[in-house]
């Protein structure tokens, strides 16, 4: 465990023990990259275009007292930065492989603007995805697909590293170890993308690394995946541990941990899809070994869905996870599905939710441009929710 974490704990403490109301709370917002969704906004926009978007984000936030952002820097095997194990990201410059018109690096810049206006900068991976579809072929040299597409999966449409070869396990700890030895950035954030999410009547072709690696001490391959997958979070901690102590490390894993058909630990819904028995995460057990600094389940329902209610599951993983700071993931863009009226009710219900759960430091809302869209919700969160309860500041 590093940085704000025992902070965090040591003022937990004290704030419960004291009653104060209005403990500061973590705010964080990802900016996804991925098709543009947040940034930039458009295919081969100007350097200056993109910063002054970048700005846009972080005045935006800034002025609802936000802590943190949580920046997409790889999608699918590229970034957004200068790396030696992976081209330019086609959604810079349009092109995979070309930085553009930049000076500068752009995680450079970002980072900078970022701690300038007080505020965390979480470099979020995508760390086994390495193609988002199209024909992989026409990927930039340096890509991993062309440099060693024996570590890569076809699954559906896409490829994905293999989390069963150690070799493909290392290469994701070599991504971070050259993000914290080159760029200040206050932490490193996997989001749901291990294994990749189920396709109907698909099989991922791990059987060949499962048979090499892991039936010799697993019966069942589906135990071997988790422990790959726990493998890669314990390397990353201990990488973190013993080259950059003040960077923190965090997963936002699905919201549902299993179903209560499945475990009768779990919470009270009955989805398809679960983060342990689907994607061969176990979040739990990361919280218990303290390999994380945090998590932030991604709790993307509303306070009124009857199969996986928000509600039900935020306090869950109140009740679950003690031991590590938890921040809820919001999905701003399921809530603006109602209308105006409602929407400002549901995301009110689930802030103030959060903050009466004992075990919830903060919250992170998905994405960026989902409040940034809907100035009368910014302004209606701002004098209330916000009003009552500010923010602490944690960056240098």
């Amino acid at each position: 465990m590093r940085g704000r974490l025992f902070i965090l704990l040591f003022c937990s403490a004290i704030c419960s023990f004291s009653q104060v109301p209005n403990a500061p709370e973590f705010r964080g917002v990802w900016i996804a990259t991925a098709y543009h969704i947040d940034w930039p906004q458009q295919r081969r926009m100007l350097p200056s275009q993109q910063r002054q978007d970048f700005i846009e984000i972080l005045d935006f936030y800034q002025s609802l007292d936000f802590n943190a952002v949580f920046v997409q820097v790889r999608v699918a095997g590229d970034a957004f930065y200068e790396s030696s194990l992976a081209p330019w990201s086609e959604f810079l410059s349009g092109v995979e492989g070309v930085k553009g018109d930049w000076e500068e690096d752009p995680l450079v810049f970002m980072v900078r603007e970022t701690k300038a206006r007080g505020m965390e900068f979480h470099a979020w991976l995508n760390p086994y995805r390495v193609t988002l579809g199209g024909d992989p072929l026409l990927l930039d040299d340096k890509h991993i697909w062309k440099r060693h597409p024996e570590w890569c999966v076809l699954y559906g449409r896409s490829y994905f590293l293999d989390p069963g070869l150690p070799a493909a396990r290392a290469h994701v700890v070599s991504i971070v170890e050259e993000l914290i030895d080159k760029y200040p950035i206050d932490g490193v954030h996997f989001d749901d993308y291990f294994y990749p999410y189920p396709i109907a009547g698909l099989e991922f072709n791990d059987r060949s690394s499962f048979v090499t690696h892991g039936l010799g001490d697993f019966e069942e391959r589906e135990a071997w995946r988790r422990a790959n997958v726990d493998s890669l979070i314990l390397s990353v901690d201990r990488l973190l541990e013993s080259k950059r102590r003040d960077v923190l490390f965090g997963v936002s894993p699905f919201g549902i941990w299993r179903n209560a058909s499945e475990d009768p630990r779990a919470p009270n819904v009955d989805r398809t899809i679960s983060t342990y028995d689907h994607l061969f995460a176990d979040p739990l057990t990361w919280a218990e070994e303290g390999w994380v600094d945090y998590l932030v389940p991604q709790l993307y329902w509303k306070t009124t869905d009857m199969k996986a209610n928000f509600t039900e599951l935020a306090r869950w993983w109140d009740q679950a996870v003690t031991n590590t700071p938890i921040y809820l993931g919001n999905a701003l863009y399921q809530v603006h599905r109602n209308s105006s009226g409602a929407e400002n009710d549901e995301i009110k219900r689930q802030l103030l939710l959060g903050r009466r759960l004992p075990n919830v430091d903060g919250h992170v809302f998905f994405s960026a441009r989902s409040l940034m869209d809907r100035p009368a919700l910014a302004r209606q969160l701002r004098a209330t929710v916000y009003q009552s309860s500010r923010a602490s500041s944690n960056a240098d």
